[in-house]
Protein backbone atom coordinates (compact mmCIF):
# COMPACT_ATOMS: atom_id res chain seq x y z
CA UNK A 1 0.00 0.00 0.00
CA UNK A 2 2.97 2.32 0.51
CA UNK A 3 3.52 2.21 -3.25
CA UNK A 4 0.11 3.83 -3.80
CA UNK A 5 0.97 6.61 -1.39
CA UNK A 6 4.43 7.33 -2.74
CA UNK A 7 3.50 6.96 -6.41
CA UNK A 8 0.95 9.69 -5.90
CA UNK A 9 3.48 11.97 -4.21
CA UNK A 10 6.02 11.18 -6.92
CA UNK A 11 3.51 12.05 -9.63
CA UNK A 12 2.86 15.48 -8.09
CA UNK A 13 6.58 16.22 -7.82
CA UNK A 14 7.27 15.16 -11.41
CA UNK A 15 4.50 17.43 -12.67
CA UNK A 16 5.93 20.30 -10.66
CA UNK A 17 9.48 19.85 -11.93
CA UNK A 18 8.90 19.06 -15.60
CA UNK A 19 6.25 21.59 -16.56
CA UNK A 20 6.74 25.32 -17.02
CA UNK A 21 3.31 25.78 -15.46
CA UNK A 22 2.63 24.04 -12.17
CA UNK A 23 -0.85 22.79 -11.23
CA UNK A 24 -1.42 24.72 -8.00
CA UNK A 25 -5.08 23.76 -7.67
CA UNK A 26 -7.22 21.04 -9.22
CA UNK A 27 -10.22 18.85 -8.60
CA UNK A 28 -11.32 15.90 -10.70
CA UNK A 29 -12.28 12.26 -10.70
CA UNK A 30 -10.24 9.95 -12.88
CA UNK A 31 -10.51 6.27 -13.70
CA UNK A 32 -7.23 4.50 -12.96
CA UNK A 33 -5.75 1.70 -15.07
CA UNK A 34 -7.21 -0.87 -12.70
CA UNK A 35 -10.71 0.57 -13.16
CA UNK A 36 -10.82 2.31 -9.79
CA UNK A 37 -12.29 5.81 -9.72
CA UNK A 38 -10.10 8.22 -7.80
CA UNK A 39 -10.89 11.81 -6.83
CA UNK A 40 -8.12 14.33 -6.32
CA UNK A 41 -8.39 17.74 -4.69
CA UNK A 42 -5.34 20.04 -4.71
CA UNK A 43 -4.78 23.62 -3.58
CA UNK A 44 -1.87 25.83 -2.59
CA UNK A 45 -1.22 28.16 0.30
CA UNK A 46 1.31 30.79 1.35
CA UNK A 47 2.93 30.28 4.75
CA UNK A 48 6.02 31.37 6.65
CA UNK A 49 8.91 29.13 5.66
CA UNK A 50 9.72 28.43 9.31
CA UNK A 51 6.26 26.89 9.75
CA UNK A 52 6.66 24.17 7.13
CA UNK A 53 7.97 21.66 9.66
CA UNK A 54 4.88 22.30 11.79
CA UNK A 55 2.45 21.11 9.09
CA UNK A 56 0.65 17.96 10.20
CA UNK A 57 -0.43 15.82 7.21
CA UNK A 58 -3.17 14.15 9.24
CA UNK A 59 -4.63 17.58 10.12
CA UNK A 60 -4.65 19.07 6.60
CA UNK A 61 -8.10 20.04 5.42
CA UNK A 62 -8.29 20.65 1.66
CA UNK A 63 -11.78 22.11 1.97
CA UNK A 64 -11.48 25.88 1.99
CA UNK A 65 -12.98 27.72 4.94
CA UNK A 66 -14.89 30.37 3.00
CA UNK A 67 -17.91 32.58 3.64
CA UNK A 68 -20.66 31.91 1.08
CA UNK A 69 -24.20 33.32 1.27
CA UNK A 70 -23.81 34.87 4.76
CA UNK A 71 -26.77 36.03 6.84
CA UNK A 72 -27.14 39.77 7.20
CA UNK A 73 -25.93 41.09 10.54
CA UNK A 74 -27.21 44.52 11.63
CA UNK A 75 -24.23 45.09 13.91
CA UNK A 76 -21.22 43.65 12.10
CA UNK A 77 -19.94 44.35 8.60
CA UNK A 78 -19.03 41.42 6.44
CA UNK A 79 -15.32 40.70 5.99
CA UNK A 80 -14.88 38.16 3.13
CA UNK A 81 -12.62 35.38 4.29
CA UNK A 82 -10.98 32.26 2.89
CA UNK A 83 -8.36 30.00 4.48
CA UNK A 84 -7.05 26.44 4.76
CA UNK A 85 -6.28 24.49 7.91
CA UNK A 86 -2.84 22.84 7.84
CA UNK A 87 -2.46 22.06 11.55
CA UNK A 88 -3.47 23.31 14.97
CA UNK A 89 -0.15 25.19 15.22
CA UNK A 90 -0.41 28.98 15.42
CA UNK A 91 0.00 30.43 11.94
CA UNK A 92 -1.29 27.30 10.19
CA UNK A 93 -4.85 27.26 11.49
CA UNK A 94 -5.90 29.78 8.85
CA UNK A 95 -3.42 29.64 5.98
CA UNK A 96 -3.70 32.09 3.07
CA UNK A 97 -4.85 30.43 -0.18
CA UNK A 98 -3.12 31.10 -3.49
CA UNK A 99 -6.28 29.92 -5.24
CA UNK A 100 -9.73 30.74 -3.91
CA UNK A 101 -12.38 28.05 -4.10
CA UNK A 102 -16.02 27.70 -3.15
CA UNK A 103 -18.95 25.37 -3.71
CA UNK A 104 -22.50 26.12 -4.82
CA UNK A 105 -25.19 23.78 -6.15
CA UNK A 106 -22.74 20.97 -6.94
CA UNK A 107 -20.44 23.45 -8.70
CA UNK A 108 -16.89 23.75 -7.42
CA UNK A 109 -15.10 26.95 -8.44
CA UNK A 110 -11.37 27.66 -8.60
CA UNK A 111 -10.07 31.22 -9.05
CA UNK A 112 -6.50 32.51 -8.71
CA UNK A 113 -5.97 35.04 -5.95
CA UNK A 114 -6.64 38.52 -7.35
CA UNK A 115 -3.62 39.85 -5.48
CA UNK A 116 -1.36 37.54 -7.46
CA UNK A 117 -2.95 38.52 -10.78
CA UNK A 118 -2.77 42.21 -9.95
CA UNK A 119 0.88 42.02 -8.83
CA UNK A 120 1.95 41.24 -12.39
CA UNK A 121 -0.78 43.16 -14.18
CA UNK A 122 -2.01 39.99 -15.86
CA UNK A 123 -4.68 40.30 -18.56
CA UNK A 124 -7.33 37.58 -19.11
CA UNK A 125 -7.96 35.88 -22.45
CA UNK A 126 -10.87 33.44 -22.87
CA UNK A 127 -10.60 30.41 -25.17
CA UNK A 128 -14.26 29.61 -25.65
CA UNK A 129 -13.91 26.14 -27.17
CA UNK A 130 -12.01 24.86 -24.13
CA UNK A 131 -13.78 27.04 -21.53
CA UNK A 132 -10.32 28.00 -20.30
CA UNK A 133 -9.10 31.44 -19.27
CA UNK A 134 -5.46 32.33 -19.85
CA UNK A 135 -3.79 35.26 -18.12
CA UNK A 136 -1.00 37.00 -20.03
CA UNK A 137 1.79 39.32 -18.93
CA UNK A 138 1.59 41.82 -21.78
CA UNK A 139 4.46 43.91 -20.43
CA UNK A 140 6.97 41.39 -21.80
CA UNK A 141 4.89 40.04 -23.57
CA UNK A 142 4.61 36.55 -22.10
CA UNK A 143 1.49 34.50 -22.59
CA UNK A 144 -0.23 31.75 -20.59
CA UNK A 145 1.24 32.77 -17.25
CA UNK A 146 -1.88 31.42 -15.60
CA UNK A 147 -4.30 28.88 -17.05
CA UNK A 148 -7.69 28.38 -15.43
CA UNK A 149 -10.41 25.81 -16.05
CA UNK A 150 -12.68 27.38 -13.45
CA UNK A 151 -15.66 25.10 -12.75
CA UNK A 152 -15.99 21.47 -11.79
CA UNK A 153 -19.45 19.91 -11.55
CA UNK A 154 -20.20 17.02 -9.21
CA UNK A 155 -22.60 14.48 -10.67
CA UNK A 156 -23.31 10.93 -9.46
CA UNK A 157 -20.02 10.41 -7.65
CA UNK A 158 -18.06 11.80 -10.60
CA UNK A 159 -16.34 15.18 -10.68
CA UNK A 160 -15.16 16.69 -13.95
CA UNK A 161 -11.95 18.65 -14.02
CA UNK A 162 -11.25 22.16 -12.79
CA UNK A 163 -7.68 23.39 -12.43
CA UNK A 164 -5.35 26.35 -12.08
CA UNK A 165 -1.82 26.24 -13.46
CA UNK A 166 0.76 29.00 -12.91
CA UNK A 167 4.13 29.61 -14.52
CA UNK A 168 6.84 28.37 -12.14
CA UNK A 169 8.97 31.52 -12.55
CA UNK A 170 6.07 33.72 -11.48
CA UNK A 171 5.36 31.44 -8.52
CA UNK A 172 8.99 31.69 -7.45
CA UNK A 173 8.93 35.44 -7.91
CA UNK A 174 5.69 35.83 -5.90
CA UNK A 175 7.11 33.67 -3.12
CA UNK A 176 10.14 35.96 -2.88
CA UNK A 177 8.06 39.13 -3.02
CA UNK A 178 5.75 37.86 -0.26
CA UNK A 179 8.62 36.39 1.76
CA UNK A 180 6.57 33.22 2.13
CA UNK A 181 6.79 29.65 0.88
CA UNK A 182 4.15 28.29 -1.49
CA UNK A 183 2.96 24.87 -0.37
CA UNK A 184 0.72 22.52 -2.32
CA UNK A 185 -1.77 20.55 -0.21
CA UNK A 186 -3.72 17.59 -1.54
CA UNK A 187 -6.19 14.86 -0.77
CA UNK A 188 -6.72 11.67 -2.77
CA UNK A 189 -9.88 9.66 -2.18
CA UNK A 190 -10.97 6.36 -3.69
CA UNK A 191 -12.73 3.06 -3.04
CA UNK A 192 -10.52 0.06 -3.75
CA UNK A 193 -11.09 -3.70 -3.63
CA UNK A 194 -9.64 -5.55 -0.65
CA UNK A 195 -6.51 -7.39 -1.73
CA UNK A 196 -3.85 -9.24 0.23
CA UNK A 197 -1.82 -6.09 0.88
CA UNK A 198 -4.78 -4.19 2.30
CA UNK A 199 -5.78 -7.23 4.39
CA UNK A 200 -2.30 -7.42 5.92
CA UNK A 201 -2.41 -3.72 6.81
CA UNK A 202 -5.87 -3.89 8.37
CA UNK A 203 -5.40 -7.21 10.13
CA UNK A 204 -8.47 -7.70 12.34
CA UNK A 205 -9.19 -3.98 12.44
CA UNK A 206 -11.50 -1.89 10.28
CA UNK A 207 -9.15 1.07 10.28
CA UNK A 208 -5.52 1.73 9.32
CA UNK A 209 -3.67 5.01 9.88
CA UNK A 210 -0.09 5.92 8.95
CA UNK A 211 1.59 9.34 9.07
CA UNK A 212 4.92 10.37 7.59
CA UNK A 213 6.56 13.80 7.41
CA UNK A 214 4.60 14.88 4.33
CA UNK A 215 1.78 12.37 4.00
CA UNK A 216 -1.04 10.65 5.88
CA UNK A 217 -2.65 7.40 4.74
CA UNK A 218 -6.04 6.27 6.05
CA UNK A 219 -7.83 3.04 5.12
CA UNK A 220 -11.40 2.47 6.35
CA UNK A 221 -13.42 -0.72 6.16
CA UNK A 222 -17.20 -0.97 6.48
CA UNK A 223 -19.39 -4.09 6.18
CA UNK A 224 -21.83 -2.08 4.08
CA UNK A 225 -19.13 -1.70 1.43
CA UNK A 226 -18.80 -5.47 1.05
CA UNK A 227 -15.38 -6.24 -0.43
CA UNK A 228 -14.20 -2.61 -0.72
CA UNK A 229 -12.34 -0.16 1.48
CA UNK A 230 -12.15 3.61 1.43
CA UNK A 231 -8.65 5.04 1.01
CA UNK A 232 -7.71 8.62 1.76
CA UNK A 233 -4.28 10.20 1.36
CA UNK A 234 -3.57 13.74 2.51
CA UNK A 235 -0.29 15.53 2.32
CA UNK A 236 1.72 18.47 1.12
CA UNK A 237 4.62 19.42 -1.15
CA UNK A 238 6.71 22.60 -1.03
CA UNK A 239 6.55 24.24 -4.46
CA UNK A 240 8.97 27.09 -3.79
CA UNK A 241 10.44 29.24 -1.05
CA UNK A 242 11.76 32.83 -1.01
CA UNK A 243 15.01 33.11 -2.92
CA UNK A 244 15.52 34.04 -6.55
CA UNK A 245 13.41 36.79 -8.13
CA UNK A 246 13.17 35.85 -11.83
CA UNK A 247 10.49 38.38 -12.78
CA UNK A 248 10.57 41.45 -10.54
CA UNK A 249 14.30 41.87 -10.10
CA UNK A 250 15.63 44.63 -12.37
CA UNK A 251 18.36 42.69 -14.15
CA UNK A 252 18.93 45.55 -16.56
CA UNK A 253 21.02 47.39 -13.98
CA UNK A 254 23.12 44.35 -13.14
CA UNK A 255 23.44 42.14 -16.20
CA UNK A 256 26.20 42.75 -18.70
CA UNK A 257 26.53 42.00 -22.39
CA UNK A 258 29.34 41.67 -24.87
CA UNK A 259 28.87 43.83 -27.98
CA UNK A 260 31.04 43.53 -31.04
CA UNK A 261 33.03 46.69 -31.57
CA UNK A 262 33.07 47.61 -27.86
CA UNK A 263 35.70 46.29 -25.47
CA UNK A 264 34.59 44.84 -22.17
CA UNK A 265 31.20 44.10 -20.70
CA UNK A 266 28.42 46.66 -21.13
CA UNK A 267 25.87 46.98 -18.32
CA UNK A 268 23.31 49.59 -17.36
CA UNK A 269 25.75 51.72 -15.37
CA UNK A 270 28.39 51.75 -18.09
CA UNK A 271 25.87 52.47 -20.86
CA UNK A 272 23.80 55.12 -19.07
CA UNK A 273 25.55 56.60 -16.03
CA UNK A 274 29.30 56.64 -16.57
CA UNK A 275 29.11 58.72 -19.73
CA UNK A 276 31.79 56.53 -21.29
CA UNK A 277 29.46 55.24 -24.01
CA UNK A 278 27.17 58.26 -24.25
CA UNK A 279 27.55 58.62 -28.02
CA UNK A 280 28.65 55.11 -28.95
CA UNK A 281 26.77 52.80 -31.27
CA UNK A 282 26.37 49.06 -31.61
CA UNK A 283 25.27 47.15 -34.69
CA UNK A 284 22.89 44.22 -35.07
CA UNK A 285 21.75 42.12 -37.99
CA UNK A 286 18.28 43.08 -39.18
CA UNK A 287 17.29 39.45 -38.56
CA UNK A 288 16.57 40.70 -35.04
CA UNK A 289 13.27 41.94 -36.48
CA UNK A 290 12.02 38.41 -37.21
CA UNK A 291 10.74 38.23 -33.62
CA UNK A 292 8.36 41.13 -34.26
CA UNK A 293 7.44 41.07 -37.95
CA UNK A 294 3.91 39.89 -38.65
CA UNK A 295 2.81 40.45 -35.04
CA UNK A 296 0.32 43.30 -34.68
CA UNK A 297 1.33 43.76 -31.03
CA UNK A 298 4.52 45.51 -32.19
CA UNK A 299 4.96 48.75 -34.07
CA UNK A 300 7.90 48.54 -36.45
CA UNK A 301 9.42 51.34 -38.45
CA UNK A 302 11.17 49.27 -41.13
CA UNK A 303 13.01 52.28 -42.54
CA UNK A 304 14.80 52.88 -39.23
CA UNK A 305 14.65 49.38 -37.80
CA UNK A 306 13.03 50.60 -34.57
CA UNK A 307 10.47 48.56 -32.62
CA UNK A 308 8.02 49.50 -29.86
CA UNK A 309 5.59 47.46 -27.81
CA UNK A 310 2.33 49.00 -26.58
CA UNK A 311 3.98 51.79 -24.64
CA UNK A 312 5.85 49.25 -22.49
CA UNK A 313 9.21 49.59 -24.24
CA UNK A 314 10.82 50.93 -27.37
CA UNK A 315 14.07 50.23 -29.15
CA UNK A 316 14.49 53.54 -30.90
CA UNK A 317 17.27 55.86 -32.03
CA UNK A 318 17.98 53.33 -34.76
CA UNK A 319 19.22 53.60 -38.30
CA UNK A 320 19.37 50.90 -40.96
CA UNK A 321 22.80 50.86 -42.56
CA UNK A 322 24.31 48.82 -45.34
CA UNK A 323 22.43 45.88 -46.77
CA UNK A 324 21.16 44.17 -43.62
CA UNK A 325 22.32 45.98 -40.46
CA UNK A 326 20.76 48.26 -37.84
CA UNK A 327 22.78 50.81 -35.89
CA UNK A 328 21.67 51.45 -32.29
CA UNK A 329 22.55 54.21 -29.85
CA UNK A 330 23.68 52.03 -26.96
CA UNK A 331 22.67 54.45 -24.21
CA UNK A 332 19.08 54.62 -25.48
CA UNK A 333 18.90 50.84 -25.75
CA UNK A 334 19.75 50.38 -22.05
CA UNK A 335 17.87 53.41 -20.76
CA UNK A 336 14.32 52.12 -20.75
CA UNK A 337 14.18 48.49 -21.80
CA UNK A 338 13.66 45.19 -20.00
CA UNK A 339 16.66 42.92 -19.84
CA UNK A 340 14.81 40.39 -22.01
CA UNK A 341 14.59 42.96 -24.79
CA UNK A 342 18.28 43.92 -24.52
CA UNK A 343 19.31 40.26 -24.49
CA UNK A 344 17.27 39.59 -27.64
CA UNK A 345 18.96 42.41 -29.55
CA UNK A 346 22.35 41.44 -28.16
CA UNK A 347 22.03 37.97 -29.73
CA UNK A 348 22.26 39.61 -33.16
CA UNK A 349 25.30 41.76 -32.43
CA UNK A 350 27.61 42.15 -35.46
CA UNK A 351 30.79 44.04 -36.23
CA UNK A 352 30.37 47.74 -37.06
CA UNK A 353 29.16 48.27 -40.62
CA UNK A 354 30.41 50.95 -42.95
CA UNK A 355 27.65 52.94 -44.59
CA UNK A 356 28.42 51.98 -48.17
CA UNK A 357 25.16 53.25 -49.59
CA UNK A 358 23.86 49.75 -50.25
CA UNK A 359 20.10 49.48 -50.50
CA UNK A 360 18.44 47.29 -47.92
CA UNK A 361 15.25 45.46 -48.77
CA UNK A 362 13.12 48.24 -47.23
CA UNK A 363 14.56 50.90 -49.54
CA UNK A 364 13.85 48.66 -52.50
CA UNK A 365 10.28 48.08 -51.30
CA UNK A 366 9.77 51.82 -50.81
CA UNK A 367 10.90 52.56 -54.38
CA UNK A 368 8.45 49.98 -55.70
CA UNK A 369 5.52 51.37 -53.69
CA UNK A 370 6.04 54.97 -54.72
CA UNK A 371 6.68 53.99 -58.33
CA UNK A 372 3.36 52.16 -58.22
CA UNK A 373 1.76 55.35 -56.86
CA UNK A 374 3.32 57.29 -59.76
CA UNK A 375 1.80 54.74 -62.13
CA UNK A 376 -1.58 55.49 -60.58
CA UNK A 377 -1.01 59.25 -61.01
CA UNK A 378 -0.17 58.87 -64.70
CA UNK A 379 -3.18 56.62 -65.22
CA UNK A 380 -5.33 59.27 -63.51
CA UNK A 381 -4.10 61.77 -66.08
CA UNK A 382 -4.91 59.34 -68.90
CA UNK A 383 -8.37 58.65 -67.48
CA UNK A 384 -9.07 62.38 -67.38
CA UNK A 385 -8.09 62.69 -71.05
CA UNK A 386 -10.45 59.81 -71.76
CA UNK A 387 -13.29 61.59 -70.00
CA UNK A 388 -13.25 59.35 -66.97
CA UNK A 389 -13.04 60.41 -63.32
CA UNK A 390 -10.80 57.84 -61.67
CA UNK A 391 -8.81 58.34 -58.46
CA UNK A 392 -5.44 56.76 -57.78
CA UNK A 393 -7.06 54.37 -55.33
CA UNK A 394 -9.62 53.27 -57.94
CA UNK A 395 -6.77 52.38 -60.30
CA UNK A 396 -4.00 50.87 -58.14
CA UNK A 397 -5.92 50.12 -54.92
CA UNK A 398 -3.71 52.39 -52.79
CA UNK A 399 -4.63 55.76 -51.29
CA UNK A 400 -1.68 58.14 -51.75
CA UNK A 401 -2.83 60.45 -48.94
CA UNK A 402 -3.10 57.59 -46.43
CA UNK A 403 0.32 56.29 -47.40
CA UNK A 404 1.78 59.74 -46.79
CA UNK A 405 -0.13 60.35 -43.54
CA UNK A 406 0.12 56.94 -41.84
CA UNK A 407 3.41 55.81 -43.34
CA UNK A 408 3.72 53.94 -46.61
CA UNK A 409 4.83 50.76 -44.83
CA UNK A 410 1.74 50.57 -42.57
CA UNK A 411 -0.56 49.37 -45.34
CA UNK A 412 -1.52 45.73 -44.68
CA UNK A 413 -0.64 44.54 -48.19
CA UNK A 414 2.69 46.39 -48.16
CA UNK A 415 4.01 45.35 -44.72
CA UNK A 416 5.17 41.83 -45.73
CA UNK A 417 7.42 43.13 -48.53
CA UNK A 418 9.27 45.31 -45.99
CA UNK A 419 10.19 42.37 -43.74
CA UNK A 420 13.91 41.71 -43.34
CA UNK A 421 15.49 39.51 -45.97
CA UNK A 422 17.09 36.36 -44.57
CA UNK A 423 20.75 35.93 -45.42
CA UNK A 424 19.93 32.32 -46.30
CA UNK A 425 16.59 32.45 -48.09
CA UNK A 426 15.01 29.09 -48.94
CA UNK A 427 13.18 28.52 -52.21
CA UNK A 428 9.80 28.32 -50.44
CA UNK A 429 10.53 31.60 -48.64
CA UNK A 430 11.57 33.21 -51.92
CA UNK A 431 8.30 32.14 -53.56
CA UNK A 432 6.33 33.39 -50.57
CA UNK A 433 8.09 36.77 -50.87
CA UNK A 434 7.21 36.84 -54.59
CA UNK A 435 3.57 36.17 -53.68
CA UNK A 436 3.55 39.08 -51.23
CA UNK A 437 5.19 41.36 -53.78
CA UNK A 438 2.62 40.45 -56.42
CA UNK A 439 -0.19 41.25 -53.99
CA UNK A 440 1.12 44.82 -53.94
CA UNK A 441 1.90 45.41 -57.61
CA UNK A 442 -0.51 42.95 -59.25
CA UNK A 443 -3.53 42.20 -57.10
CA UNK A 444 -3.95 45.87 -56.18
CA UNK A 445 -4.58 46.74 -59.84
CA UNK A 446 -8.30 47.43 -60.13
CA UNK A 447 -10.05 45.57 -62.97
CA UNK A 448 -12.99 47.93 -63.14
CA UNK A 449 -10.86 51.02 -63.72
CA UNK A 450 -8.61 49.36 -66.29
CA UNK A 451 -11.59 47.89 -68.11
CA UNK A 452 -13.25 51.31 -68.35
CA UNK A 453 -10.10 52.77 -69.93
CA UNK A 454 -9.87 49.86 -72.37
CA UNK A 455 -13.45 50.49 -73.38
CA UNK A 456 -12.70 54.15 -74.09
CA UNK A 457 -9.71 53.12 -76.22
CA UNK A 458 -11.77 50.43 -78.00
CA UNK A 459 -9.30 47.72 -76.94
CA UNK A 460 -10.99 44.28 -77.11
CA UNK A 461 -11.79 42.94 -73.63
CA UNK A 462 -11.62 39.25 -74.53
CA UNK A 463 -8.79 36.81 -74.93
CA UNK A 464 -9.11 33.53 -76.80
CA UNK A 465 -8.50 30.52 -74.58
CA UNK A 466 -8.91 27.54 -76.87
CA UNK A 467 -12.45 27.58 -78.17
CA UNK A 468 -13.86 29.97 -75.56
CA UNK A 469 -13.26 33.63 -74.83
CA UNK A 470 -12.53 34.93 -71.33
CA UNK A 471 -12.55 38.43 -69.92
CA UNK A 472 -9.06 39.79 -69.49
CA UNK A 473 -7.61 40.07 -66.02
CA UNK A 474 -5.92 43.15 -64.54
CA UNK A 475 -2.38 42.30 -65.58
CA UNK A 476 -3.35 41.55 -69.20
CA UNK A 477 -5.39 44.75 -69.38
CA UNK A 478 -2.42 46.74 -68.06
CA UNK A 479 -0.21 45.13 -70.68
CA UNK A 480 -2.69 45.91 -73.50
CA UNK A 481 -3.13 49.55 -72.48
CA UNK A 482 0.63 50.11 -72.27
CA UNK A 483 1.13 48.36 -75.64
CA UNK A 484 -1.61 50.54 -77.12
CA UNK A 485 0.12 53.71 -75.90
CA UNK A 486 3.54 52.45 -77.04
CA UNK A 487 2.25 51.79 -80.57
CA UNK A 488 0.73 55.26 -80.62
CA UNK A 489 4.06 56.85 -79.71
CA UNK A 490 6.15 54.74 -82.09
CA UNK A 491 3.83 55.14 -85.08
CA UNK A 492 2.65 58.67 -84.52
CA UNK A 493 -0.95 57.49 -84.61
CA UNK A 494 -3.38 59.53 -82.55
CA UNK A 495 -4.21 57.89 -79.22
CA UNK A 496 -7.92 58.62 -79.62
CA UNK A 497 -8.85 59.09 -83.27
CA UNK A 498 -6.71 56.27 -84.67
CA UNK A 499 -7.83 53.56 -82.23
CA UNK A 500 -8.89 51.12 -84.98
CA UNK A 501 -5.44 51.11 -86.58
CA UNK A 502 -3.67 50.93 -83.24
CA UNK A 503 -5.83 47.99 -82.14
CA UNK A 504 -5.14 46.27 -85.45
CA UNK A 505 -1.40 46.55 -84.83
CA UNK A 506 -1.95 45.47 -81.21
CA UNK A 507 -2.83 42.01 -82.52
CA UNK A 508 0.78 41.48 -83.63
CA UNK A 509 1.85 40.73 -80.08
CA UNK A 510 3.00 42.29 -76.78
CA UNK A 511 5.68 44.96 -76.55
CA UNK A 512 6.94 43.16 -73.40
CA UNK A 513 6.69 46.32 -71.30
CA UNK A 514 5.64 44.45 -68.15
CA UNK A 515 7.19 41.05 -68.84
CA UNK A 516 8.61 40.90 -65.31
CA UNK A 517 5.15 41.36 -63.80
CA UNK A 518 3.95 38.31 -65.73
CA UNK A 519 7.02 36.41 -64.50
CA UNK A 520 6.27 37.49 -60.91
CA UNK A 521 2.72 36.23 -61.37
CA UNK A 522 4.10 32.89 -62.58
CA UNK A 523 6.31 32.62 -59.47
CA UNK A 524 3.51 33.40 -57.05
CA UNK A 525 1.35 30.72 -58.71
CA UNK A 526 4.16 28.21 -58.22
CA UNK A 527 4.09 29.03 -54.51
CA UNK A 528 0.81 27.11 -54.20
CA UNK A 529 1.43 24.46 -56.90
CA UNK A 530 4.86 23.20 -55.98
CA UNK A 531 3.84 19.56 -56.35
CA UNK A 532 3.30 19.81 -60.11
CA UNK A 533 5.73 17.79 -62.24
CA UNK A 534 6.46 20.81 -64.40
CA UNK A 535 7.45 22.93 -61.41
CA UNK A 536 11.17 23.08 -62.19
CA UNK A 537 10.60 24.02 -65.82
CA UNK A 538 8.14 26.77 -64.95
CA UNK A 539 10.38 28.00 -62.16
CA UNK A 540 13.42 28.19 -64.42
CA UNK A 541 11.44 29.95 -67.15
CA UNK A 542 10.14 32.58 -64.73
CA UNK A 543 13.62 33.25 -63.35
CA UNK A 544 14.96 33.54 -66.89
CA UNK A 545 12.55 36.45 -67.51
CA UNK A 546 14.30 38.24 -64.66
CA UNK A 547 17.68 37.47 -66.23
CA UNK A 548 18.41 34.81 -63.61
CA UNK A 549 19.86 31.35 -64.20
CA UNK A 550 18.20 28.80 -61.91
CA UNK A 551 21.44 26.78 -61.87
CA UNK A 552 23.16 29.58 -59.96
CA UNK A 553 20.98 28.82 -56.93
CA UNK A 554 21.78 25.12 -56.59
CA UNK A 555 22.90 25.81 -53.00
CA UNK A 556 19.31 26.64 -52.15
CA UNK A 557 19.93 30.26 -51.12
CA UNK A 558 17.67 32.65 -53.04
CA UNK A 559 18.67 35.85 -51.24
CA UNK A 560 20.28 37.42 -54.32
CA UNK A 561 17.42 36.23 -56.53
CA UNK A 562 14.96 38.08 -54.31
CA UNK A 563 17.01 41.28 -54.55
CA UNK A 564 17.07 41.03 -58.35
CA UNK A 565 13.28 40.50 -58.45
CA UNK A 566 12.70 43.63 -56.36
CA UNK A 567 15.04 45.67 -58.58
CA UNK A 568 13.49 44.42 -61.82
CA UNK A 569 9.93 45.05 -60.64
CA UNK A 570 10.88 48.64 -59.82
CA UNK A 571 12.47 49.06 -63.27
CA UNK A 572 9.34 47.59 -64.89
CA UNK A 573 7.06 50.05 -63.08
CA UNK A 574 9.36 52.95 -63.95
CA UNK A 575 9.35 51.89 -67.60
CA UNK A 576 5.56 51.91 -67.57
CA UNK A 577 5.50 55.34 -65.89
CA UNK A 578 7.96 56.77 -68.43
CA UNK A 579 5.74 55.55 -71.23
CA UNK A 580 2.59 57.04 -69.70
CA UNK A 581 4.39 60.31 -69.05
CA UNK A 582 5.02 60.80 -72.77
CA UNK A 583 2.34 63.07 -74.15
CA UNK A 584 0.88 62.28 -77.56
Amino acid sequence: MNSLKYDFIKNLIIKSKKNDRIPVAEIFTETLSNGIESTRIVNSVLIETSLIEQIKPDQINCNCDVIVNPDYDEEDALVPHASFHLSDYDGLIESEPLVLCWEQANNYVLQPDQGFLMTYGLIPRLIEKSNRVFWDDLSKPKHNIVEVLPVSIYNANFTNKAEVLIDKNYLQDFSSLRKKSIVKIFILEQFAPIDSEISSLLGSDDYYHEVTTTCCLVIKKNPAWEDKVFIEITGYEVICSPGTVPISYNKRKKAGHQWRGIEGVVDYNRACRSGELAWDYVYVSDEVLAEYEGNDNYDINPERGSVSYKGEWVVGHCQRVGKNAIRLEIKKLYEGNHNEVIEHWNKYSIDPVEELGEENIVKKAKKIVWQLVDLGIYFCDLSERLGLELSIEKIIGLDKRKLEYYGWYNNDSIKPITYHLKSNLKQSEFLSRCTNLYKVVGENLQEKALRSMMKKLNIPDEVKNGEKSDKKKSLKMLDDILDYISISHISGLNLFSDSDEINNRLKNGSQNIVTELFALNDLRQLDSHKSEKSFNDKFSLALDKFGLDANLFASGNYNEACIVVYDKIYITLKRACDLLNQKS
